[in-house]
């Protein structure tokens, strides 16, 4: 046999109450008023059964509908207020997202409620109502009973609209909100790229060979700097440039200017890095292919001032090879102090040397000091030996040249052998 005795201690524990015994209805009348007893129980309450079901029939629905409709408002703007209590500072989180499907999920039960027919169907009701002569129904129902229906329904309407537009101003902040975190996840997109270019363009920049060994060299690398690294640089830099503004804008018309001034301070810490680092690679490669530019040029300057010099000792044109310039010059003077030219010649040389400087002009001071005082350190050590000894070389030239004393010791120093490196004369800047 079943012993139900644990069960029964249970059920008396849960559903403990205190049982009243009345002996009579002034009893009765003491614990419950009369109103609210109908005639059977010495009461006032004029209880019809017929009418009691056609109102639930006819308006408890709408009463009810409204009460569960004002309970939804609360729930939503409940979640809603929750949602934009939240702070999403990692915005690569799934947090932020699951948040905003939650709170779709709730607009659309919202858009679903039919606010306005369930506001003019609780108007309506709630007019009849006020005014029970107007309907068979209510005229046999209680007053305390219809005012306390009244109360209800025109509770919950005025719930029902206060709510509703609660709602709305919820939800409009956020979907300003949900906005504010796209435009912050697009900008935090864009950072990220730009950063990852610069890196990846670094990298590629400091792969690249810094020395040459020629001209030619220097100018192809440089020209494979400039095409490669310089001119995509400026593209990257200016895209900075557009997040940056971006950035900006995105900060003050969303009132998040914190969250994006972290961003525009570490885009803007890789981007000087960057601009500093491709600066002096462009003046690395600028000087080195200016180097030997400036080598090339001037030797080319020497190797013509000997062929002139040549050619008008014996007023007659000859070959470079044909002629030993520092033969011939122990043959004109007998003392190494002396002038090369004779007295008779001495003017017409000098407007031939003059004439040589007009159509082939000299280089220029600061040239020579590219060549001896700031010679880029990527250059190789022997071309800076024989750079430094053409400077030197040049410099006593253009002294002895400008206080026109060009005598037998000078031209010596002129008919030295100068250095040979493989110059492409094709690509060459001018001598400025």
């Amino acid at each position: 046999m079943l012993d139900f005795s644990k069960y029964r201690s249970a059920a008396l524990t849960i559903y403990e109450c205190q049982v009243i015994f009345l002996d009579s209805y002034a009893d009765l009348h003491a614990l419950v008023d009369r109103d609210q007893l109908t005639t059977d129980y010495g009461g006032t309450l004029q209880y019809n059964h017929r009418s009691w079901v056609d109102f639930h029939k006819a308006y408890y629905p709408i009463i009810d509908e409204a009460s569960s409709t004002k309970n939804m408002l609360f729930d939503i703007a409940r979640c809603v207020r929750h949602a934009l209590g939240k702070r999403r500072d990692a915005l690569d989180g799934t947090d932020a997202l699951d948040t905003f499907a939650t709170v779709r999920n709730k607009k659309a039960v919202f858009l679903d409620l039919e606010l306005e027919r369930v506001l003019e169907d609780g108007q309506e009701s709630l007019e009849k109502l006020q005014h029970p002569e107007f309907d068979p129904i209510l005229v046999k129902l209680p007053a305390g009973f219809l005012n306390n229906a009244v109360a209800t329904l025109n509770d919950n309407l005025v719930k029902i609209k206060e709510c509703s537009e609660l709602v709305k101003t919820h939800f409009e902040e956020m979907e300003m909100e949900i906005n504010m975190y796209h435009s912050l996840k697009e900008c935090k997109y864009q950072v990220e790229e730009v950063v990852e270019t610069i890196c990846l363009m670094r990298q590629e920049a400091e792969d690249l060979p810094d020395i040459g060994s020629n001209s030619w060299e220097a100018f192809h690398n440089r020209q494979y700097f400039i095409k490669h690294i310089l001119t995509p640089s400026k593209e990257i830099v200016d895209c900075a440039d557009s997040v940056l503004a971006d950035l900006h804008a995105v900060g003050m018309k969303t009132g998040s200017s914190s969250r994006t001034r972290t961003m525009e301070d570490q885009l803007k810490a890789e981007l000087e890095s960057f601009t500093l680092r491709i600066n002096q690679l462009n003046e690395t490669y600028v000087r080195l292919h200016l180097f030997y530019v400036i080598f090339d040029k001037a030797k080319r300057w020497l190797n013509s001032l000997v062929r002139h010099l040549e050619k008008h000792r014996n007023n007659t044109p000859t070959q470079r090879n044909d002629l030993h310039i520092k033969q011939d010059t122990d043959t004109l003077a007998n003392n190494s102090g002396e002038k090369w030219q004779t007295p008779s010649t001495q003017n017409t040389c000098d407007a031939r040397l003059t004439h040589f400087l007009q159509k082939h002009p000299a280089p220029k001071e600061q040239h020579l000091l590219l060549l001896s005082k700031y010679v880029p350190s990527s250059v190789q050590s022997h071309h800076i030996q024989q750079a430094l000894e053409l400077a030197k070389r040049l410099s006593s030239i253009l002294i002895a040249i400008e206080q026109e004393n060009v005598t037998n010791a000078n031209l010596h120093s002129i008919s030295w052998k100068t250095p040979s490196i493989d110059i492409d004369s094709c690509h060459e800047v001018t001598l400025v």
